[in-house]
């Protein structure tokens, strides 16, 4: 004998309601399994201008050490005297001067020739107009062009303004642009990483750039700050 058994019509529909929320859930998922993943939202197209560092020589600094006898007690500081002013700095003992005449005045660390930190002055007419964060875009976006597929920034954050500085070189505002380049040597890559800062003074765009080996600039940072972020102004 045959029995045949007959499901009420309420059964299918506690069966198929779970069913429909499953397919609606699990839609999305399949569909973008099976046309790959969605493209990547595109970044925006940089249209504003651009800023071309000049690579022609910087107005030379004269350098030189200043020594103060204070009733027996000698002192000593570093001064390099600019178009229209004077920095006055720490005494950079672990630092020698070279010459570069793409920098107004160079040092290279003695510990690793590789490291080097650079002063250079630019009239407002030559390279950018301002510190303002748009005018520090077009500089790294010329970056960009310059070396495409080698340069990565590391604080392309629409500010670039210096983190955990407790004190204002020559007590004003700067901004900072972060980035590294890596070129093939061999079979691997040369990573050089840059720590460029910018400044307005007397009617001057005033650079100063740290850089070397990434292992090497990242153990000397401290000595580098100790010098650039307490240097001031002689206003005598």
């Amino acid at each position: 004998m045959n029995f045949r058994y007959r499901v009420p019509p309420t059964a299918w529909l506690c069966l198929s309601v779970p069913l429909m929320i499953f397919v609606a859930f699990s839609q999305p998922e399949a569909l973008e399994s099976a046309e790959g993943k969605p493209p990547d939202e595109e970044l925006p197209v940089y249209d504003g201008p651009l800023f071309e560092k000049p690579n022609t020589p910087r107005p030379p600094f004269l350098a030189r050490v200043n020594r103060t006898d204070i009733d027996g007690l000698v002192g000593e500081d570093f001064r390099l005297e600019c178009p229209g002013f004077t920095i006055v700095m720490p005494v950079p003992a672990r630092w020698s001067r070279q010459w570069d005449s793409a920098s107004s005045v160079s040092f290279y660390f003695r510990g690793d020739r590789r490291v080097t930190f650079s002063l250079s002055l630019y009239g407002m007419e030559e390279f950018i107009p301002d510190i303002e964060p748009e005018s520090i875009k077009g500089y790294l976006e010329w970056l960009r062009l310059k070396y495409p597929e080698l340069i990565e920034f590391h604080n392309d954050d629409g500010e670039f303004l210096p983190m955990g500085q407790s004190t204002r070189p020559l007590d004003r505002k700067n901004r900072v642009l972060i980035y590294s380049i890596a070129k093939p040597e061999g079979k691997s890559k040369k990573v050089t990483i840059f720590y460029e800062y910018f400044l307005e003074t007397r009617g001057w765009i005033l650079t100063c750039l740290l850089k070397g080996p990434e292992e090497v600039v990242k153990n000397v940072r401290k000595d580098f700050g100790y010098i650039f972020f307490t240097a001031y102004i002689d206003e005598g």
